[in-house]
């Protein structure tokens, strides 16, 4: 062989040594958790840990706060003994928002995460309580009354903010300008008690459920509403005899914002948009969809389970319940990873229950428990959340 091709040889044998060393690389790295979590610990209080576990949690003393992570992942926000606060992703930074008279229940994050929208009392009205939307520095500062009105939800580009006032949903750029009406049908106070307005990834549909009774039994009717004024998409969803209407009309959007997925007597639907391409996925409540589109998450039966999308097999992942299944923020930003809240003894008539708190892929596998850190069960770990991006 000549010198030329030695060389030759040597390089491209080199290149390829160091493919497999990158490749290699990639897939130990792609096995590893990344991020934050937040939940809350035995008494109450948020509990902010590394999602591989490596490093102690961060205290944030609170009164059994629910925790939403900003869409960019820098700030939590939760409900801190009735009053909305914030604190930075490292636990810093602690910041009241609410004055009295606020709504810690109704609140919504701006896309761009430097604000947050939330109910009030308007002081127009100080015979009485009439709610209005506040919207507020993420930071902390002065609240600046928006519009009269309730429930509101935030669109993903930070443009629009969806809420309801009376029988109707409307609709209100951030700035305060062009306020307009969405539903062409008005709602009932039932379905104003349960309606929650989920904007899609891409701004463009707004999905929210009503219900509606036949023969004795009570359905919902999923509706996929277009802020730019085009016809409203209708889809009939369920109707589990003995069930209230709020555990059985559960949707989420596909992340691309094409499908949706909602419930129907007990089964877990996906839909276009458009209403077209109905199929049936699995039985199955409370579902919630991976940010890469891959799977489906949900409860059923006192278990928690992945669905793959693509090959349709069922992973049956953990032991879980009402109380510990909580589907917003439940995936890694990769949907490579999901945490649970995995049962060891449910809470019976009222007695703690115990359990643990653990990432896993949505095959099984790959299993570390991050809560309790020192081992062993706990009462805690309620509604963890795992940050975006």
């Amino acid at each position: 062989m000549r010198n030329g091709q030695v060389t030759g040889f040597v390089l491209l044998l080199t290149l390829l040594v160091a493919a497999v060393g990158a490749a290699c690389g990639s897939q130990q790295a792609s096995s590893r958790a990344e991020g934050k979590i937040a939940l809350l610990d035995d008494s109450g209080s948020l509990a902010i840990v590394d999602a591989d576990g490596s490093s102690k949690a961060v205290i944030v003393p609170t009164n059994d706060a629910v925790p939403v992570w900003a869409p960019d992942g820098s700030h939590i926000a939760f409900d801190d003994a009735y009053e909305l606060a914030t604190v930075k992703a490292d636990g810093s930074g602690y910041a009241p928002l609410l004055s009295e008279g606020g709504s810690s229940a109704l609140w919504t994050w701006s896309g761009d995460s430097d604000k947050i929208a939330y109910v009030g009392a308007d002081p127009h009205y100080s015979w009485y309580y009439h709610a209005a939307i506040f919207v507020v520095p993420a930071a902390g500062g002065k609240p600046r009354m928006l519009v009269d009105g309730d429930s509101p939800s935030w669109s993903p580009d930070g443009r629009t903010i969806a809420f309801i006032r009376g029988p109707f949903i409307r609709l209100i750029n951030a700035d305060g300008t062009r306020e307009r009406r969405l539903a062409t049908d008005s709602l009932t106070i039932k379905d104003e008690a349960y309606l929650d307005l989920l904007w899609s990834s891409d701004s463009q549909k707004i999905a929210y459920t009503t219900s509606f009774s036949k023969d004795g039994k009570e359905f919902c009717r999923l509706h996929i509403a277009h802020p730019d004024g085009r016809p409203e998409v209708q889809v009939i969803g369920g109707g589990l005899p003995g069930k209230e209407f709020d555990t059985q009309c559960d949707i989420a959007w596909s992340p691309e914002g094409t499908r949706t997925a909602f419930t129907r007597n007990g089964f877990i639907y996906s839909v276009n948009a458009d209403g077209t391409h109905e199929h049936r996925l699995a039985r199955g409540l409370e579902q919630s969809w991976s940010p890469d589109g891959k799977h489906i998450a949900y409860l059923r039966k006192g278990s928690i389970y992945a669905l793959d999308m693509q090959s349709h097999v069922e992973h049956r992942l953990v032991r879980g319940d009402e109380f510990s299944w909580w589907p917003d923020g439940v995936w890694s930003p990769d949907g490579a990873f999901l945490v649970v809240q995995r049962v060891i003894k449910q809470r019976v008539n009222g007695r703690n229950g115990k359990y643990v708190v653990e990432t896993m892929r949505p095959d099984g596998s790959d299993r570390r428990v991050i809560w309790p850190q020192g081992g062993g069960t706990c009462d805690c770990g309620d509604t963890p959340a795992w940050q975006p991006r």
